[in-house]
């Protein structure tokens, strides 16, 4: 099976109708259907914390898809829950990266995304690329 990593501006296009990327990202989750989506506990906050600036409505879909995603049963994601040494390893890049605009969260995706050998990411943040990962978006 196809796996890529979901960052969190591919999943909010998803969702958020008002976002610019709606569009591209439909079409992207079209392509990805039969893929594995790899996100990372950081990639949920982003998520849900850009929700919670949405209706009501939208919140509560957001939230029962994360319940649905965190399902051990769902073949279709699998969510990484961030380590000690996953947050230390994202801080040394974070911090080696003052030239960047990456955010902590992005910088320990990353390392997840080279732990578990991913090279695709659904994503529209231009971090990744500049990192050597294929966005997908």
């Amino acid at each position: 099976m196809r796996r890529v990593f979901a960052d969190s501006s591919y999943l909010i296009a998803r969702f958020d109708r008002q976002d610019q990327w709606r569009s591209r990202s439909n079409d992207l989750a079209v392509k990805l259907e039969d893929a594995q989506l790899i996100l990372t506990d950081g990639v949920i906050h982003e998520f849900l914390n850009h929700m919670s600036r949405r209706r009501n409505e939208l919140r509560l879909d957001a939230v029962r898809s994360v319940i649905e995603w965190r399902n051990p049963g769902n073949d279709g994601f699998l969510v990484i829950g961030q380590t000690q040494d996953q947050l230390e390893r994202g801080l040394a890049l974070y911090q080696s990266r003052t030239d960047k605009s990456y955010s902590l969260t992005d910088c320990v995706s990353m390392i997840v995304m080279r732990d578990l050998n991913l090279s695709e990411v659904a994503t529209f943040d231009s971090d990744f690329a500049q990192e050597g990962f294929l966005m997908l978006a």
